[in-house]
């Protein structure tokens, strides 16, 4: 069923995997001691009860060892499912393969890194040193994997399952050396189920633990369901109790909340039945509002493991963050308007809300809910305008990528009450008139490509520049890509790192607009038409005199070497092909009637000329 595209899956599986069925108070206890079982498996477990042990209406010893043992192996056996069937594939799957093929390079420097969106999206997972010199990404999207072999900007394939794009964004040579030559990702699958077989609870413990000194090494969260708790602590009611309502809490977590509540007078037997109260509450009204509307029905797990505080953000699982991911569930304005949320969501930094194409308004008293928000993505969806925040103050991410935006004074006030954005997406808006950035001065991505725009926006002089201060961090993306300007200021000149980040590049660009360009690069010797991110995989490891011929080379030969990105010879094998890129253009550079040769064809074809 999983494998057959032409089936409706979700109805089916659900019809088969959890009937309908009359309540069952044991099953409910069973699913609150335990909060990682779904119900079809605590279902099962208490069906193994006889009559006379259902009689007592509490659950045995023995069931509750065999409810912890399912649920410690849950995670391990949910990832292995989703490398055999890529479309059950979650983040556990992901870390998985990594830490398989990890083990299969053993100590060559390989660095394999997986990010979100694009080449310079968020890391959500990685294995190797940073510094290796042996480089792989893959981009994590909706649609699935790429093996990014410097398509962009044009995207590469896209594969939903992750061991297909693994295997092709390794060169043939680590292929050899992993053992997948052959095989490929069969090769790979049957690698993963060996190692599992070998070292099972090995394996779910390192997945599962909480051991953060390992991630900042850049290793994989490792640990079935106990094994990150000392024992004397795991045999703890008090602990127990937490752990049961805070599944992913580590340790130190909870001491930091026992001091917390001993400060304010607030025994944990207090507290614990306190916040035992709420959830089943929670339970209830969810209980209540998703009565009857499937998509209600699958915003309630995320909901809660959000309360439980075991929802880690989709796009930055490396950096703590607790999310409510609401994506792709086609909720409409009224659900969100009627989710009566209590106020137990403080700690959610993230909310998701992406791919909802009903949902065009926010309810203020839903994002009352959430006073840490600091990251907001509503992609692809039909807001008109921007959402009030309750706390906009806090907001570093704005994405509204894909929606019917035209601005206005009142999504300019809007934006003005975020200072602090970092990253702001408005591409794919018809937003006709350019917003004034001027006020956000910690800005380091802008996209604002395919927005209708005529006029640059305002601003652009108050944009941050890297400084030391800053880490380095500074405007590194300003994306104005696929607009309709008209002509730039006359005379204008940019701060240097702003017009280093800017890309002009569009099919409806005047013959005016595209002089004024070519007389900035000549005046100032920057490109305004393509940002120098672009270059980034071609310039990697060049050196000074490399870096010196691509200077003398003319800019509209330059900019078309991008494509070089995504040629056959480059994408089977790109450390030959680069270096075989920079043998031609040092023969470009040092022979004139060469140079003549190469610059009368396509730059494209660099690589297939007789050189």
């Amino acid at each position: 069923m999983a494998q057959d595209a032409t089936l409706a899956h979700a109805p089916l599986f659900e019809g088969y995997y959890n009937p309908t069925r009359p309540a069952d108070p044991l099953v409910d206890q069973l699913l609150i001691a335990h909060p990682r079982l779904t119900r079809p498996l605590a279902t099962r477990l208490v069906a193994r009860l006889a009559a006379s042990e259902r009689s007592t209406g509490q659950l045995p010893a023995w069931l509750d060892n065999a409810a912890r043992q399912v649920a410690s192996d849950l995670p391990l056996t949910r990832a292995l499912e989703g490398v055999w069937l890529p479309c059950l594939a979650s983040t556990d799957s992901e870390r998985l393969l990594l830490m398989c093929v990890e083990r299969m390079s053993g100590r060559s420097a390989l660095r394999l890194e997986l990010r979100a969106g694009s080449p310079q999206g968020t890391v959500l997972h990685a294995i190797g040193d940073s510094q290796a010199s042996e480089r792989y990404t893959l981009i994590k999207s909706a649609e699935g994997y790429e093996a990014y072999r410097g398509e962009r900007p044009v995207a590469g394939t896209i594969d939903q399952d992750l061991c297909r794009a693994l295997v092709q964004v390794f060169s043939s040579a680590r292929l050899q050396a992993l053992g997948l030559r052959i095989e490929g990702a069969e090769g790979l699958r049957k690698q993963v189920l060996a190692l599992a077989q070998d070292d099972r609870q090995g394996l779910a413990r390192r997945l599962w633990a909480s051991a953060p000194t390992r991630w900042r090494q850049g290793e994989l969260r490792g640990g079935d369901a106990g094994g990150a708790y000392p024992p004397p602590l795991l045999r703890n009611a008090t602990r127990g109790r937490y752990r049961r309502l805070y599944p992913s809490a580590d340790d130190q977590q909870f001491l930091a909340d026992l001091s917390r509540w001993r400060i304010h007078g607030i025994t944990p037997e207090f507290e614990l039945g306190r916040l035992e109260a709420r959830l089943q509450r929670l339970r209830d009204d969810l209980a209540e509002w998703s009565a009857g509307s499937p998509r209600r029905q699958r915003a309630v797990r995320p909901i809660l493991d959000a309360w439980h505080r075991d929802s880690p953000s989709p796009i930055a699982s490396d950096q703590g963050i607790q999310a409510l991911d609401l994506t792709g569930l086609e909720l409409t304005n009224e659900d969100i308007a009627s989710l009566a949320l209590p106020d137990d969501f403080r700690h959610v930094a993230e909310l998701e809300l992406s791919s909802n194409p009903q949902l065009s308004w926010l309810h203020p008293e839903f994002l009352e809910r959430f006073p840490l928000l600091e990251r907001l993505h509503l992609r692809d969806n039909r807001f008109a305008t921007l959402p009030e925040l309750a706390t906009p103050q806090r907001l570093i991410s704005l994405d509204l990528q894909g929606n019917r935006i035209t601005w206005d004074d009142l999504a300019q006030a809007r934006l003005e009450r975020s200072p602090n954005l970092l990253h702001l997406d408005l591409s794919d808006n018809p937003l006709l008139r350019a917003p004034d950035i001027g006020n956000l001065r910690g800005l380091q991505l802008v996209s604002l490509d395919n927005t209708s725009l005529t006029q640059l926006p305002q601003g652009l002089d108050s944009l941050p520049t890297p400084t030391e201060a800053s880490d380095g961090t500074g405007l590194s993306v300003l994306d104005l890509s696929d607009n309709q300007f008209t002509a730039l200021p006359q005379g204008v000149v940019f701060p240097e790192h702003v017009a280093r980040a800017m890309e002009l590049e569009s099919d409806w660009l005047t013959p005016a607009v595209r002089d004024q360009i070519d007389a900035y690069y000549q005046a100032h010797g920057i490109d305004l038409l393509v940002a120098d991110y672009q270059y980034e995989e071609l310039l990697e490891g060049a050196t000074a005199a490399q870096q010196a011929i691509w200077q003398r080379l003319p800019i509209a030969y330059r900019r078309g070497l991008r494509a070089v990105l995504v040629n056959d010879a480059y994408m089977h094998d790109p450390n030959t092909a680069l270096a075989e890129l920079w043998r031609r253009l040092q023969r470009i550079d040092a022979e004139p009637l060469m140079h003549d040769y190469a610059m009368s064809q396509a730059p494209w074809r660099i690589l297939e000329l007789p050189m």
